[in-house]
């Protein structure tokens, strides 16, 4: 089974930063999964504009972690502006972490590349714990 979250952001908080294809981007992808591949649309979230914040995604994106089997696919799909902020792990042999630009951008508090791996680190080990046999 597939299971995807969509997201896409047309318009920031900051209207100098707002971008006209995103929503589009989303569309075409449910478009795709729906008629495509035949994904079963209660089997996708899309979080839009407003609704696509930090909180929001991470949630989400848990949450389809969190809903997918053994032998499930999860998509994540992203459609809006990223940037990079400089590493303070030290991990990032340019120094510099990739980020995602979430509607309510806080350059303080930025929705990183560390996070995102982090959430799919957990669920990994979470999974690899939970299919061990005990002899």
């Amino acid at each position: 089974m597939i299971k995807a979250l969509l997201v896409g952001i047309n318009k920031y908080r900051d209207p100098n930063n707002n971008l006209n294809g995103c929503i589009n981007d989303v569309l075409s992808m449910y478009e795709l999964l729906t008629k495509n591949y035949g994904l079963d649309v209660r089997n996708i979230l899309s979080l839009t504009n407003e609704l696509a914040t930090k909180s929001n995604i991470l949630r989400s994106f848990e949450k389809l972690l969190k809903a997918l089997d053994k032998n499930d696919l999860g998509i994540f799909y992203y459609s809006g502006h990223g940037s990079q902020v400089p590493d303070l792990e030290g991990d990032e042999e340019d120094g510099l972490d990739e980020i995602l630009c979430p509607h309510d951008m806080n350059w303080n508090d930025p929705l990183t590349d560390d996070i995102i791996s982090g959430i799919i680190n957990e669920y990994l080990n979470l999974q690899i714990n939970m299919h061990k046999t005990v002899f």
